[in-house]
C-alpha cells in the first residue's frame, strides 16, 4: 500500500494533472528549459498511464484523462498531430464508458478543436468547436459561453449546423 501512495501514484492520475501544470508553467521559457520540462512531464504521465493499465486494463476511464493531458502537454510541445493520436484513443474510451451525449465528449471536442486550429486546419476546429458548444448549451452547462468566445475568435466561421445533423458532423469529423 505505501508504495503506491509513493509520489502520488495512489491516485496516478493527479501525478498527470500536476505533471499538466508543471509544463503550461513553463509553456513561455526558453527552449532547452521548455524542452527538459516536457520531457519530465511526459515521462511522469507515461508511468502513470503505465499504472493506470496494470491496475484497470486499456479502457478505464480515467486513461482518458491521461491521455487528453498528455495530447494537451503535446500541443505545447507544438506536436498537434501526437495530440490528435492521443485525443481520439481518449475519446474512444471516454465514448466506451459515457455514450456521445455526455458532457465530457464535449470538452473532447473543445480538445479537438484546439488541435486542429494548431494544425492550421480553422474549417475542422470550428467543425469541432462547433460540436462541443452545441453539446454544452443543450445541457445548460457552463462552458458554452467559453466555447462561443473560441467560435468568434476564429476567422471566417459558418455555422455547420445548416449543413449537417450534429451525427453527420461527428462522422465527418472522423471520431
Amino acid at each position: 500500500e505505501d508504495d503506491k501512495r509513493q509520489d502520488g501514484f495512489r491516485y496516478p492520475h493527479y501525478s498527470m494533472y500536476l505533471a499538466y501544470y508543471k509544463a503550461l508553467s513553463f509553456a513561455e521559457g526558453n527552449d532547452s528549459e521548455q524542452r527538459a520540462v516536457f520531457d519530465c512531464t511526459l515521462a511522469d504521465c507515461s508511468r502513470a498511464d503505465s499504472i493506470l493499465r496494470e491496475r484497470h486494463g486499456d479502457d478505464h476511464h480515467h486513461r482518458a484523462h491521461v491521455l487528453c493531458i498528455q495530447a494537451r502537454i503535446w500541443l505545447l510541445t507544438k506536436d498537434p498531430d501526437e495530440a490528435l493520436r492521443l485525443a481520439k484513443r481518449a475519446l474512444k474510451i471516454t465514448k466506451k464508458r459515457y455514450g456521445s451525449e455526455h458532457n465530457k465528449i464535449a470538452k473532447m471536442f473543445d480538445l479537438f478543436g484546439d488541435i486542429h486550429k494548431a494544425r492550421g486546419d480553422n474549417e475542422m476546429a470550428c467543425k469541432a468547436y462547433w460540436m462541443a458548444k452545441s453539446m454544452y448549451a443543450e445541457k445548460q452547462h457552463s462552458r458554452a459561453g467559453d466555447i462561443e468566445q473560441k467560435l468568434a475568435n476564429m476567422p471566417g466561421f459558418k455555422d455547420p449546423a445548416s449543413e449537417y445533423t450534429k451525427s453527420e458532423l461527428f462522422e465527418e469529423l472522423g471520431y
